[in-house]
């Protein structure tokens, strides 16, 4: 996760191959899309966790990036890297 950038990225293997990846970011998009979607993200993708924008603007992802990455973090270690709300660092959950 990169937070200037709203950027997330992952990969999970498993016995070395890989069997799902995931890279993108508000202004790039999606710059890679590999294997089948996890259950984790089907919440993300299915607009059930929409982002809201202040300005009346239309973000161009249908979930923040982040806020994927804080899910795959609990789901393969049980942790999380920030609040949502506050910012603050947090580990374990």
């Amino acid at each position: 996760m990169h937070s200037v950038v709203d950027w997330f990225a992952f990969g999970k293997w498993i016995d070395g191959n890989l069997v799902r990846s995931l890279s993108l970011s508000p202004d790039d998009g999606i710059l890679e899309d590999i294997g089948e979607r996890l259950p984790l993200e089907e919440p993300f993708w299915s607009g059930k966790n929409p982002v809201t924008i202040d300005d009346g603007d239309e973000y161009p992802l249908p979930f923040h990036p982040l806020e994927l990455g804080e899910a795959a973090l609990r789901e393969f270690f049980g942790c999380r890297m920030r609040n949502a709300i506050t910012g603050d660092t947090i580990s374990p959950t």
